[in-house]
């Protein structure tokens, strides 16, 4: 009899503690507006996908191939266009830097790889609108600061400083000594955001989550935060990269 008592009031303390971290330790994502396009924003959003072709006969291996994409943000429903993938520079080394990619003067795309033949690193000047090679030169290095900070000289603080314990995401920019805050909210453990740039007038701020998705926030708080919902024709199989930055 004092074991079966034993056993229940064991099994309630579990059953108390389970509703417990259901009641108060499972935070939701955050929520952003996504129905309706946020008015008067120019430019295109520059980012980086993998693209991922099934083989018919395995096991053969999977076919990658890293693209480019831009997308308008003048042209509702948004559409995700291709600017340049890896397989389009082949001519070039197999081997290039993806995650190195940035904008440059907001209207080229800076690709490094390793020249085999001259055995040192380069970099390709892409054109955004045309996707077409502009020039070919010795790379370039570009520190933290250089990439993130916009005409205004305010620096975007790297998501991953402004990471806490306490289960909150937020996005900072720094001004000469002030820290300022841009955005804070409650969040699951596991939900981040990976990047964050500048948009051309320094004005708005665009960032990619944990969730793969890519969200737009105003520095002076204008609009509420927008998630970009959008489509690329012809791919089924894809998984998101890295943001590369906004351009004019």
């Amino acid at each position: 009899m004092k074991k079966n008592k034993s056993l229940l009031v064991s099994l309630v303390i579990f059953v108390i503690s389970v509703l417990l971290v259901v009641s108060f330790g499972t935070i939701p994502l955050p929520e952003y507006e996504s129905k309706v396009p946020v008015e008067e924003l120019e430019g295109e959003i520059i980012f980086q996908y993998q693209l991922v072709s099934r083989n018919l006969l395995p096991p053969a291996p999977d076919i990658l191939d890293n693209c480019i994409y831009s997308i308008n943000l003048e042209i509702f429903p948004y559409t995700a266009n291709e600017v340049i993938c890896s397989s389009d520079l082949n001519g070039f080394s197999n081997e290039f830097y993806w995650y190195d990619a940035l904008i440059i003067d907001n209207s080229q795309i800076a690709i490094k790889y390793w020249d085999r033949n001259s055995n040192i690193e380069k970099e390709l000047l892409i054109d955004i609108d045309t996707g077409k090679i502009i020039s070919e030169n010795t790379s370039e290095k570009y520190s933290y600061d250089e990439q993130n900070k916009n005409i205004l000289g305010e620096i975007l603080i790297d998501p991953w400083q402004s990471s806490s314990q306490t289960r909150e995401v937020a996005i900072y920019y720094q001004l000469g000594s002030e820290i300022i805050e841009v955005y804070k909210s409650k969040a699951p453990t596991n939900y981040y955001f990976n990047n964050l740039k500048w948009s051309p007038n320094g004005e708005n701020i665009i960032a990619s989550d944990s969730e793969n998705n890519l969200i737009l926030f105003s520095k002076s708080k204008l609009f509420n935060p927008h998630k970009l919902n959008f489509s690329i024709e012809n791919i089924e199989n894809k998984e998101f990269i890295r943001l590369i930055g906004w351009s004019n």
